[in-house]
C-alpha cells in the first residue's frame, strides 16, 4: 500500500475524524449495485419477493426520488459516482469507453496498460488512471486495517466500486472465470482458484433458463412473453424470444462462456463468490469496518435484450431475490446482521422496449442504425468535398472529435464543420439535436438536460459535438432497449439503506446519487474529502 498516497489524501480531508459514528457497531458495509435496475424493476415485483430483496426493503430507509445528475448514463460513470461522490465528466470519466485523442483509439474507463492479468486470460483492469478517491479509500485512510473488496460481472463495475486502494477487485473475463489484475495482487488466492474450477461455466451448455414461478404469475405482472422488439438468444431457429432459454445446439465453448454472462447464472455466481469472500477474507470480524461491493451485471444484459417489463427481467429479479437471501443468511451467521449495513442501488435506469411503449399508447421509437450510418457517411463525403480531406474528424459512438491543430493548418472554421455535421445528422429520425461542447459548457442549471450533459463532459477529453437522441428513443436496433440519456427514466434509480431493526421508511424528496458515498462516510464516522459534489443525506444522520 502506498503510504505517501494516504498521507496526501489525509491532507485533503476535512477534520471530522474522531466524531462519534451514527453506527458505531457497524463492522461491515455491503453495497449492492444491480445493473440497469430502474425503480420499476424493484417496485413492480415487490409483492413477489420473499428473500433478500424482501429483507432489504422491509428493513430500509428507501429514497424513491433518487437521480444521477450526469447526462451519459452508463455503467462506468454510474459506479464511479456511487463510490466517489463526484460527477464523472470533470474527473475524465466520459462513459464506458471513449476516443482518446492522444492515443488515437478507443479506451476503457478502467484501462490499465501497466498491469497484467493474474493467473488467467483476459483484460487487466483497475482504477489506476483515475485521480480521485472513493469511499473505500476514505475508509482505509481512517482505518488502515479495514478491508475493501469488490466483485462484479463487469470489470468497470468492480474497479470503479473498489477504488484506488481496494484489497481486491474481481470481474468476469468472458472466458469462464473471475479474474483480477496485478494492480491488486501478484498471486491468486487459493479460494479463487477453487471457486473458478467449481464454477465451470462451460458446463452450462445444456442448461435452460426457466421460470421460477407459474406462467400465469408472469402474465399478471409483466407483458406477454412473446413481444416484438425483444432479442432472441437462439440464432439458429425462427424468431421466438420466449422461455425456456439456452444455447444453440451448435454453440462453441467460446459461445457458452461468453453467453453465460447474459443469464441469471452470472449474478448467482457473483453472489456466491461474494459469500466466499466474506468467509475466506474474514470480513466484519474486528473493530475496523470493512466494505464489500457486489455488482450484479447480468441484469443489464437481460434488460437490454428483453426490456424491464418482460418475463425475463421479472424472473431475473426473482432469482436475485433468492440468491441474496442466501448471502444475507451467510452474513448473519458469520458477522451478525446487527453489525452489517446494506446499500442497494443501481448504476443507471432504463427505458421500456419502444414496441411496448407504442402498444401502450406512449411515445417511443428506435433510431435506425442504417439511417444513422448513412448520415455519418454523408458527413465524411461532404467534408471530403469541401476540404479535400476528412481526416481531421473522428466519429466514435455519439461523439465527433476534431483535430483542431490540423483544422488550423487547413484554415478550416470549426463552426463550418459543426454545420455540416448538424445538417446531416439532425435529419435522422429520433435525433433531437447535435450539441457543441461550448453549448453544453455554457448551459445553466435551469436546463436539466444540458446541465446533466455538462456533468458528463470534460473540457479537454470530451468530443466537440454530441448527438442527443429524442426522449423515449433508443439507439438499440433492431431489438432490445437501452439507456445513456440525460432523461429522467435513465437517471432515476432505487436507493435503499438497510439494517437489522430499521423500520421501513419511505422518503420522497429528491436525492442525488453523489450523496451516497459521503452519507456512508458520515455514518461510519470517517473523513469526507473537501470538494466532492455530494453531501451526507440528512435523513440518514438522525
Amino acid at each position: 500500500m502506498n503510504k505517501l498516497a494516504f498521507l496526501l489524501l489525509g491532507i485533503l480531508l476535512t477534520s471530522s475524524s474522531g466524531q462519534k459514528s451514527e453506527l458505531d457497531d457497524i463492522r461491515l458495509v455491503i453495497f449492492f449495485s444491480v445493473d440497469q435496475m430502474s425503480p420499476h424493476l424493484l417496485n413492480q415485483y415487490e409483492p413477489l419477493y420473499t428473500g433478500g430483496f424482501r429483507w432489504l426493503i422491509d428493513h430500509s430507509i428507501q429514497f424513491t426520488n433518487t437521480h444521477y445528475e450526469h447526462g451519459y448514463t452508463a455503467t462506468g460513470p454510474g459506479h464511479f459516482v456511487m463510490a466517489s461522490g463526484q460527477h464523472p465528466g470533470p474527473n475524465g470519466i466520459l462513459g464506458n469507453y471513449w476516443y482518446d485523442r492522444e492515443l488515437k483509439h478507443t479506451v476503457s474507463c478502467v484501462e490499465d496498460t501497466v498491469s497484467k492479468v493474474v493467473g488467467y486470460e483476459g483484460d487487466a483492469r483497475s482504477y489506476r488512471q483515475i485521480n480521485t478517491n472513493t469511499i473505500g479509500d476514505w475508509l482505509k485512510n481512517r482505518h488502515p486495517d479495514s478491508k475493501v473488496y469488490s466483485v462484479a460481472g463487469k470489470d468497470r463495475s468492480a474497479a470503479m466500486m473498489g477504488g484506488k486502494h481496494a484489497d481486491l477487485a474481481l470481474y468476469y473475463n468472458w472466458r469462464g472465470s473471475f479474474i483480477t489484475s496485478s494492480y491488486y495482487i501478484d498471486a491468486l488466492p487459493e479460494w479463487l482458484i477453487k471457486y473458478n474450477k467449481k464454477l465451470n461455466a462451460v458446463s452450462y451448455r445444456d442448461s435452460l433458463w426457466t421460470r421460477s414461478l407459474p406462467f400465469e404469475v408472469y402474465d399478471r405482472y409483466a407483458h406477454e412473453d412473446f413481444l416484438e422488439g425483444e432479442s432472441d438468444r437462439y440464432h439458429s431457429e425462427p424468431y421466438s424470444p420466449v422461455f425456456p432459454i439456452g444455447f444453440d445446439a451448435d454453440a462453441s465453448d467460446k459461445d457458452v462462456v461468453e453467453g453465460f454472462f447474459g443469464f441469471p447464472w452470472m449474478d448467482r455466481a457473483t453472489i456466491d463468490l461474494a459469500k466466499v469472500i466474506v468467509h475466506e477474507e474474514g470480513l466484519g470480524q474486528d473493530k475496523n469496518p470493512d466494505i464489500l461491493f457486489v455488482g450484479l451485471s447480468a441484469t443489464d444484459a437481460i434488460v437490454h435484450d428483453y426490456g424491464p417489463n418482460s418475463h425475463e427481467a421479472m424472473d431475473a429479479m426473482l432469482k436475485i431475490d433468492r440468491c441474496l437471501k442466501n448471502l444475507i443468511s451467510t452474513v448473519e451467521d458469520v458477522v451478525g446482521l446487527e453489525n452489517v449495513f446494506f446499500v442497494l442501488t443501481s448504476d443507471h435506469g432504463g427505458l421500456a422496449l419502444p414496441e411496448y411503449r407504442q402498444k401502450m399508447g406512449l411515445p417511443g421509437g428506435r433510431i435506425s442504425r442504417p439511417e444513422r450510418k448513412t448520415a455519418i457517411q454523408d458527413v465524411f463525403i461532404l467534408l471530403e468535398k469541401h476540404y479535400g480531406s476528412s481526416n481531421f474528424v473522428v466519429n466514435d459512438g455519439l461523439g465527433f472529435y476534431y483535430d483542431l491543430g490540423r483544422m488550423r493548418e487547413m484554415d478550416i472554421k470549426k463552426t463550418d464543420v459543426d454545420t455540416i455535421i448538424r445538417e446531416s445528422v439532425e435529419k435522422v429520425t429520433g435525433i433531437a439535436r447535435v450539441l457543441t461542447k461550448d453549448e453544453i459548457f455554457s448551459s445553466h442549471s435551469g436546463d436539466t438536460v444540458l446541465a446533466r450533459l455538462k456533468n458528463s463532459f470534460h473540457p479537454v477529453k470530451s468530443p466537440d459535438l454530441w448527438i442527443l437522441q429524442k426522449k423515449y428513443w433508443v439507439t438499440k436496433y433492431p431489438h432490445g432497449t437501452g439507456h445513456g440519456t440525460p432523461y429522467d427514466y435513465d437517471t432515476h434509480v432505487p436507493l435503499l439503506f438497510s439494517k437489522a431493526g430499521q423500520k421501513k421508511t419511505i422518503v420522497s424528496r429528491k436525492i442525488m446519487m453523489v450523496d451516497i458515498a459521503p452519507t456512508i462516510a458520515a455514518m461510519l464516522g470517517i473523513n469526507i474529502p473537501k470538494g466532492i459534489d455530494g453531501v451526507p443525506i440528512t435523513e440518514m444522520q438522525k
